[in-house]
């Protein structure tokens, strides 16, 4: 079997949506990541637009905060292109073993969902749809011809990883479709998460 791990992406642009300017939701979520048993933890960037955090800011006072054991935990950065920026910001994976961003972790391929979960599929597809709307300015019917969504029950949202996992990726990062997390994260991981690796030892 193959090794996958599973992580969750801090909601940095999310919280600057709403006028957040605060780290401490965010190092909240990093610590739920962790205790919940996510086996990773992403921060995104953007060179020309999204306004956000630093994600090397954001992952270092995650690290900082986190009572994991040495290398218990990945740490590690999503880039938006231009490509001069991703190849810089493709070495930002790091391991929480160093107690800082520090040395980094083999690459492999990475695929990126955003999920929104409720036993009534009508209900998380219109929380998803709003959350488009706030985010891209563009609704769900139009932001899936461009990038990948899930929604519905945990079964729902797990079926979609094991086809990325059988042409390379080995790191599945969720996620959260909504501005603010709530209960979500907590959701995905007693649910999704248990689903997603069954199906991924399947394969």
């Amino acid at each position: 079997m193959v090794e996958v791990r599973i992580g969750a992406q801090v909601p940095t642009r999310e919280l600057a949506i709403t006028g957040g300017i605060g780290m401490a939701p965010l190092l909240d979520f990093a610590r739920r990541d962790e205790q919940l048993g996510y086996d990773a933890l992403w921060a995104g960037d953007s060179l020309v637009a999204r306004t956000r955090l630093d994600p090397f800011v954001v992952l270092s006072a995650a690290v900082a905060c986190s009572p994991a054991p040495p290398g218990s935990t990945t740490a590690g950065c999503r880039s938006c292109p231009p490509r001069r920026r991703t190849a810089r910001r493709g070495r930002a994976c790091r391991t929480r073993s160093a107690r800082a961003v520090g040395s980094p972790v083999p690459s492999h391929p990475v695929c990126t969902r955003r999920l929104s979960i409720d036993l009534d599929t009508a209900k998380a597809q219109q929380a998803l749809d709003e959350y488009l709307q706030a985010y891209h300015r563009q609704p769900l019917a139009v932001m899936s011809y461009v990038q990948a969504y899930g929604y519905g029950s945990a079964d729902d949202c797990a079926e979609w990883p094991a086809g990325y996992v059988r042409v390379g990726a080995r790191h599945i990062v969720i996620r959260i479709g909504a501005l603010e997390p709530g209960d979500q994260l907590e959701h995905l991981a007693t649910a999704v998460l248990p689903a997603v690796r069954a199906t991924i030892e399947k394969e």
